[in-house]
């Protein structure tokens, strides 16, 4: 399985992304890191994600989530499903100080499109 990141490091602030199976935390590839463990940032998303489909339910929101965007420090997180691929979640950390988190959502909507396993 070969699948194609590399446009994630166009993102300004781009540290590291990951592909991860929702149900097991299972990283399926990943780009760059910035010094952190991007399969236990995969399984940890997962966690969040997880959290965040039982609030939207137990809010009579459905079962969905769009995205889940988190700060850590000088982190920005941002885990969004990959529409295509259901069960897929695409997770981006970027440098805080060089992120526009805007522009990286715009640019994480084209590079998910663009995904296929």
């Amino acid at each position: 399985m070969s699948i194609d990141l590399s446009r994630a490091s166009d993102i300004a602030g781009f540290l590291g992304a990951c592909l991860f199976d929702g149900d097991t935390g299972l990283m399926l590839t990943s780009q760059g890191g910035g010094g952190v463990d991007l399969e236990a940032a995969a399984m940890l998303s997962s966690e969040a994600v997880k959290a965040q489909l039982a609030v939207a339910e137990g809010l009579g929101l459905g079962r969905s989530v769009e995205e889940v965007v988190a700060t850590f420090g000088q982190h920005i997180h941002i885990v969004t499903p990959l529409s295509h691929l259901p069960g897929t979640y695409l997770f981006v950390m970027l440098d805080r100080s060089k992120a526009k988190l805007g522009m990286a959502r715009l640019q994480l909507r084209a590079l998910e499109q663009s995904l296929t396993i």
